[in-house]
């Protein structure tokens, strides 16, 4: 660590704060590590967040003072809570433009359009998969103006962040970040999460660049500070803290466009991509 200042803890919070508060510790170069219960049976339902950081004594002080004052800010109920009635025997999905948008071959049945990419790790001397439950899923209900989305993500530690900044660009909400199995090579991590709003934004999809390289650059580069071509999309905001240089995420993110942003966080999170494969699903 050198000179620099080590800060780790957990904040204790009510479900509707949980997004609130972390969109503070990300914007302040705070790591996220895990988001998760710790009892049964509590009423009101009580999170428990976890965090971290590295950085200068009084700016990690006043970084987890930011994140105290928006805990103080959403209490009482005035944190956010996403609201649709949505009724999947009704929904009207366009599955072939959600295949576009997504980049992968999805399933439409019964009003609920998912998709689901796995991943490999080995355990006790096997390979296990995406039938064992080692995969990405996102699914769908509703209509182009007005859905729900549910899923998981499985990532190695350093695609966390990355997919973390994704989606909460999009304004998707992460209800939980966790492990799902011990002693697994590589470690991997889970997150859950839930999203109401446009089912597919072109807008969106626009504000992340127009050529295959910006979409993957910015997804899978985490170890430099801007898109190396002349299209001069700027560099990383700057933090008190040391945070995940894959910020560009949040940067060109709009919010409510779900399937674009997940589409980025299934890149970042799975390293699905390479410039080919977005020159075939566009």
């Amino acid at each position: 660590m050198g000179d620099a200042t080590m800060v780790m803890g957990d904040i204790v919070l009510l479900e509707d704060q949980v997004n609130p508060v972390m969109d503070v510790a990300l914007q302040n170069g705070l790591e996220v590590t895990a988001l998760h219960n710790h009892f049964f049976w509590d009423s009101p339902k009580v999170m428990f967040m976890h965090m971290g950081g590295m950085g200068e004594a009084g700016q990690l002080a006043d970084t987890v003072g930011k994140v105290f004052a928006r805990l103080r800010e959403t209490r009482g109920g005035k944190g956010r809570v996403p609201r649709a009635s949505i009724d999947p025997a009704r929904s009207k999905l366009d599955a072939a433009q959600l295949d576009a948008l997504v980049g992968q071959k999805g399933t439409y049945k019964d009003g609920v359009y998912k998709v689901t990419v796995g991943r490999t790790v080995r355990m006790h001397g096997h390979e296990m998969g995406k039938a064992m439950g080692v995969n990405t899923w996102a699914a769908f209900a509703g209509t182009s103006q007005q859905a729900v989305v549910d899923g998981d993500f499985a990532m190695l530690e350093s695609e966390l962040h990355p997919v973390l900044r994704a989606l909460r660009a999009a304004n998707i909400d992460v209800v939980a970040i966790h492990n799902h199995m011990t002693g697994e090579a590589p470690r991997m991590m889970f997150l859950h999460y839930w999203g109401v709003g446009p089912a597919g934004s072109t807008r969106a999809r626009s504000s992340l660049g127009t050529g295959p390289h910006h979409r993957a650059y910015s997804a899978v580069s985490p170890q430099r500070n801007a898109c190396p071509c002349p299209c001069r999309h700027g560099r990383l905001p700057s933090s008190p803290v040391r945070a995940p240089r894959s910020s560009l995420l949040a940067r060109w993110g709009a919010p409510g466009a779900q399937i674009a942003m997940i589409r980025h966080a299934f890149v970042a999170g799975a390293k699905l991509v390479s410039s080919e494969h977005f020159n075939r699903v566009g």
